[in-house]
Order: structure tokens, then C-alpha cells, then sequence
């Protein structure tokens, strides 16, 4: 089966599923391989606007499918197609493109670097990884599906045809001035982000165990535990003889870390701690709680600094990422959000860097990704 004949079946399927879809042909100039600006290339972005512009932008689509083949636009072209996708597309509704396969641009040319333009199937196209398409979609409230091959009579498909789905934009916790119970206990939102299944923050946590090194008779104590997952990070070998606190706020999450560990778990005001006479404590850890609006920081910190041994360590997260879309993102999807602002988060790490500094920590590192992590020594 070509690869025309497999696109007009994919099309016909769209049409049967949703009768209302846009089929958008950007008729352009090709620009020259040189990837300097030139007037082709000008007259090429600006026939494709206003080919977008012809789109009426006061009814909600349910498909959209881009007809050039999406290696061959330039990255801002194709932003400028998902950005327009994500305003006429209603929620649940689908654009699609085809793109080249990655994989086989890999072979036909090993050292290509992102970006970079190869001669393919007699036009030129842009090689462009899968993270990078990943990272273009999760620009706007789009959820990439998985790809579907067009087959070819080659060992892996030339071609691949690329759907998403638009999503909600609002952000997937609960926002305002909700109880604690509401927003981060175990009938929340927030209790299905599971840190421990993303790869970047795991390896941030996994690489922070290996410095903090628990040793037999040390207490580790976790502000803001929700369900005690953070405990997860340490291996089986660095839980032997370790006695486990959590404190926080939420008496349902509470009740679900007792259920699932066998650690000391309190339900109890942050800023009474010392009204637990938890004793001497060797690590702490306070993972994405000192931003709470609800805390006073500094009388956190200050209750913490007064328990703590003198060999003791502390690792400390700020969120560096936004929750939207049922999923962990980099950054908001509304840019007009104040979460997007990561000066905010340097406000943070330089405040907590220089706090731990006066009481005589003087081996301070920053990390992280998703989160923005401080792990403090003496």
C-alpha cells in the first residue's frame, strides 16, 4: 500500500469520525537549504499565515490535518500551526500531520544533528528527533498520540502520521483558597503526580540518597510528606535500622502513608513541631512545601535548624514545573501565569542558600529539572 493510498484511508477515517474538520494546504515557496533568512523563505512564512488566517476562528473544530509534510516547515512554521491548532481545535478534538520518520532520516544520515536538512524523497527535510517533537506539542495544551506507520517495502517506515489531541489548559490542582485536605489529600488532584515515576525527578532523588547516606540509628524526618513516598527514594540497604518520620498536614494523606508504610506518620500543624518531641534529627527533607503560602517559612525553618544534629543534612525542593493537562510540564501553558516566572524560583534557592550558610552549612548544591533541588551539608 503507497503511501497517498494509506493517507486518503486515514482521512476518510477522520471525516466518518467527525464530519466538521479543517484540512489546512499551505501552497509555498520551497525555501533554499541554506538556513539563513532569505525572501523565499519570508514569502513562504508569510503565505503560510495567511493561509491560517483563512481559518474562521469563532467556531471549534474537532479536526484539523496539515497537508505539507511537517519536515519540510521550519520549526517556527510549525509553531505557528500548533498555536493556531490549539485555538481553533475544541477540547477532545484532533489535528493530525505527517512527519518523516526519524529512525530512517538516522540512517540515511547518522551525524545529523536536530534541525539540520537532508535530501528525502526527492524534497528537503528537516531531521527532527522524537524529543523534539514531544517538547514542540507540549508547547500548548496538545497530548501527543502515538504515531502511525505508513508502510513502505523499507525495513522501517519512511513515513509517520502524527496525531494530538487538544486538552484542557487549566491547570489539574486544585487552585484558591481550599483546605489542605482538599488540595493535597488522597481524594486531590495532587495525589496523582507520582514523582517516583518520572524519570528526571527519580534520578534527582536517587542521586540525592547516595550523598545524604543514612546509617543505622539516624532519623530521617519529612516535612510535608503527604503519603510518604519521598521515603521511597532510599534503597533497601539504607532503610536498615533508620527510624522514618512524616509529618503533614493532611489527615487522609496521613492515613494513606500508614496504610502503605510502616514508618511513624503524624498529622500535625508544620509550624508546632516542636510539640511532637520527635528528638534529634540526622536528615531532613522538605520537598516541595516551603513555597505553601499557608506556612510561615522562617518559623519552619527556624523549629527545624533548633532539632537538627550536628552532623545532620537537609534536602530541600522548590517546584520548577507546572501541573496541567494531567501531566507534569516544564513550565505553564498560559506564559501569562506567575508560575512561569522562574525568578521566583532563584528568589527561593538563593533565600534558603543563604539561610543555611549562617548556621554554619557550608557545602550547599543545587540540582534538578522539574524541581529545583538544595542539598545542604556542613
Amino acid at each position: 500500500m503507497n503511501y497517498l493510498k494509506q493517507r486518503q484511508q486515514l482521512e476518510l477515517k477522520l471525516e466518518l469520525q467527525a464530519p466538521r474538520m479543517v484540512f489546512v494546504e499551505a501552497q509555498r515557496k520551497r525555501a533554499p537549504v541554506d538556513l539563513q533568512p532569505t525572501p523565499a523563505l519570508l514569502d513562504s512564512q508569510c503565505a503560510l499565515d495567511l493561509e491560517f488566517e483563512k481559518l474562521p476562528m469563532e467556531t471549534e473544530h474537532a479536526n484539523i490535518i496539515l497537508d505539507p509534510i511537517a519536515n519540510t516547515l521550519s520549526m517556527r512554521e510549525l509553531r505557528l500551526f500548533l498555536h493556531r491548532c490549539s485555538r481553533l481545535l475544541k477540547v477532545g478534538g484532533r489535528g493530525h500531520m505527517t512527519m518523516a520518520n526519524p529512525d530512517h532520516l538516522r540512517r540515511i544520515e547518522p551525524s545529523c544533528w536536530p534541525g539540520e536538512q537532508l535530501k528525502f524523497e526527492g524534497q528537503i527535510h528537516r531531521y527532527r528527533p522524537w524529543r523534539q517533537w514531544w517538547e514542540l506539542l507540549r508547547l500548548f495544551p496538545l497530548n501527543p498520540q502515538t504515531p502511525i506507520a505508513i508502510p513502505s517495502s523499507e525495513i522501517s517506515p519512511k513515513f509517520l502520521w502524527l496525531s494530538f489531541e487538544k486538552t484542557n489548559e487549566q491547570s489539574s490542582l486544585a487552585d484558591g483558597h481550599v483546605d489542605c485536605d482538599q488540595k493535597y489529600g488522597t481524594h486531590s488532584s495532587y495525589r496523582y503526580f507520582n514523582r517516583l515515576e518520572e524519570p528526571e525527578i527519580l534520578d534527582d532523588w536517587c542521586y540525592a540518597a547516595s550523598k545524604l547516606r543514612p546509617v543505622r540509628g539516624e532519623t530521617i524526618l519529612s516535612l510535608g510528606c503527604n503519603d510518604g513516598r519521598e521515603f521511597e527514594m532510599f534503597s533497601p540497604e539504607q532503610q536498615r535500622g533508620v527510624r522514618f518520620v512524616g509529618v503533614d498536614a493532611s489527615q487522609s494523606a496521613i492515613e494513606s502513608a500508614r496504610q502503605k508504610y510502616e514508618h511513624e506518620f503524624h498529622c500535625h500543624d508544620l509550624m508546632k513541631l516542636p510539640e511532637l518531641e520527635i528528638g534529634p534529627v540526622h536528615i531532613a527533607l522538605l520537598l516541595n512545601v516551603l513555597q505553601c503560602t499557608s506556612l510561615n517559612r522562617d518559623e519552619v525553618l527556624n523549629q527545624l535548624l533548633d532539632q537538627l544534629s550536628p552532623a545532620s543534612r537537609l534536602l530541600i525542593s522548590v517546584p520548577n514545573c507546572h501541573f496541567g493537562a494531567n501531566d507534569i510540564l516544564r513550565r505553564p501553558l498560559d506564559r501569562r501565569s506567575k508560575r512561569h516566572d522562574r525568578g521566583l524560583v532563584h528568589k527561593d534557592l538563593r533565600y534558603l542558600a543563604r539561610t543555611f550558610y549562617r548556621h554554619g552549612f557550608g557545602r550547599i548544591e543545587a540540582f534538578g529539572t522539574y524541581d529545583a533541588f538544595l542539598l545542604v551539608q556542613r
